[in-house]
């Protein structure tokens, strides 16, 4: 048995045994009830703020469940909260493994509830599941798409996933800090009293809580101008980019070299930080990103630190695929058409099988479509030459709009809130088949900030940076692959 089937196992024998457990345990109709109460509103929570990204006020729910409850409580809670918001989100091999984490930390939290009613453990308790939480995602991650288990794969990827781990940990912070100790007194004397009436009470504070969130801020005009010199601000001495407060890497100055080049400027510096960073680039994706940002720059691919970047894609192709993975099929093509390098048939092919049913592309096999990937796609599909009024394209094209939401944004899942990225990957696709994307402009242009910055959603700073490039290149109407 390999280690990846040992993990997957192993986690699934822990869920069943833990659905078991509470099935068989001696929790009357209310506990019943006030369970399914809170797991409705922890799953109701997540919908809330599946536009902010790791932003999950399940976790506050199942630990303070749990610290009230009990442990077999607190389980249920995070379990079922998972597969009822995923009913919304989307389900997946992932949802068995969301089910038992969140699990987990109720349970966690249930054991160890004495120390945990002091504040500060609490609060730290909350910070250090937020990390745990994305470390055990992480995890299954490997071991059901690769590359690989092992500690070097699973460094890169807790690294890469750091971002969104510290956004979990804050959110669990900030919920617990401001409402845990409440709830916990709410939900103790249930605990104490098994009266039904109380039930609604700790739902309503939670939501209460969660809704407290959920506050925009007004947007600021939008003009590619300022987008640019944001980005412009955020270069270091050597060209390369950092998000504020953290450090530069090659694949944050990838996506600012192609913000900066989609808009006109100069984009050699941050193109240059790429080119001395490349023992950073280890996956088929870092070195496919990486040449489309070479190429927007104006340096040569081919001759990077010793590395010739457009052989190793090259050499990454597998009968149709480039990569293990659709979405590293895609950016392979973009990639290879970056560089004015032939793209095989086979590919060529294996792209368009690709295609699901209803038109859309998933990031690989098994896992669910979205915008950004189909969004991809169809920028991949014109470049090797597919008709944009094609079939191809057109499905492709229908099925994005799927995503679409009455705001005029789009959503990475379907009847997920609006996001820049995702609208901002629809805008370029939609340019790149010759269609209008007024509406999708627009909700860019309006979730601008005073600095030049564009917002992930609205309220929401996150990786602004990564989400200006991103925006950049749409608001400039500029679709992969972009040269100078």
């Amino acid at each position: 048995m390999t280690l990846s089937s040992a993990i997957a196992l192993g986690g699934l024998a822990l869920l069943v045994l833990g659905l078991l457990t509470y099935e068989r345990g001696d929790g009357g109709s209310r506990e019943i009830a006030l369970v399914a109460t809170l797991s409705a509103t922890a799953a109701a929570g997540r919908v809330l703020f599946a536009a902010v990204p790791s932003a999950q006020p399940v976790t506050t729910i199942c630990i303070v469940t749990g610290i009230a409850l009990g442990p077999r409580a607190g389980a249920a809670v995070g379990a079922i909260a998972a597969l009822v918001s995923n009913a919304f989100l989307g389900q997946g091999p992932w949802t068995p493994w969301q089910m038992l984490t969140w699990g987990l930390a109720g349970a966690s939290a249930g054991v160890l509830a004495r120390l945990l009613r002091r504040p500060w453990a609490l609060v730290a308790f909350g910070a250090a599941w937020g990390f745990l939480f994305g470390a055990i995602m992480n995890l299954w991650q490997l071991a059901a798409f690769g590359p690989a288990v092992n500690l070097p794969a699973f460094v890169a990827t807790e690294t890469r996933g750091l971002p969104f781990d510290l956004a979990h940990a804050a959110t669990n912070v900030v919920l617990l800090g401001l409402a845990g100790p409440a709830l916990i007194r709410l939900l103790d004397r249930y605990g104490r009293r098994l009266r039904v009436e109380l039930v609604a009470a700790p739902a309503a504070v939670a939501l209460v809580v969660v809704l407290a969130l959920a506050v925009v801020t007004p947007p600021a005009a939008a003009t590619s101008a300022q987008a640019a010199g944001y980005l412009e601000a955020h270069l270091d001495a050597s060209g390369c980019a950092a998000e504020p407060g953290g450090q530069p890497s090659a694949a944050l100055s990838g996506w600012v070299a192609l913000g900066l080049a989609a808009a006109g400027r100069d984009a050699a510096p941050a193109a240059r930080c790429v080119a001395a960073r490349t023992r950073e680039l280890k996956l088929t994706t870092d070195v496919e990103l990486a040449v489309l940002a070479l190429v927007a720059g104006g340096l040569d691919p081919r001759d990077v630190g010793g590395r010739n970047l457009v052989r190793e894609v090259q050499r990454a192709r597998r009968g149709g695929r480039i990569g293990p993975l659709v979405n590293s099929t895609i950016f392979g093509v973009l990639a290879l058409r970056a560089a004015r390098a032939p793209v095989p048939a086979a590919v060529r092919t294996g792209l368009a099988a690709a295609q699901r049913a209803d038109g859309s592309y998933g990031f690989g096999a098994g896992v669910p479509a979205d915008s950004n990937v189909t969004a991809a796609a169809i920028q991949a599909l014109r470049a090797v030459g597919y008709p944009r009024d094609g079939r191809r394209v057109r499905r492709a094209l229908t099925a994005l709009q799927r995503f679409r939401n009455p705001d005029g944004g789009y959503g990475l899942n379907r009847g997920n809130r609006s996001d820049t990225q995702s609208t901002a990957w629809a805008v370029q696709a939609l340019v790149a088949a010759g269609r209008r994307a007024d509406a999708a402009l627009a909700y860019l242009r309006r979730h601008q900030r005073a600095d030049g910055s564009v917002a992930y959603g609205a309220g929401v700073r996150i990786t602004p940076v990564w989400v200006t490039a991103q925006a950049l290149a749409a608001l400039s109407r500029r679709p992969l692959p972009i040269r100078p």
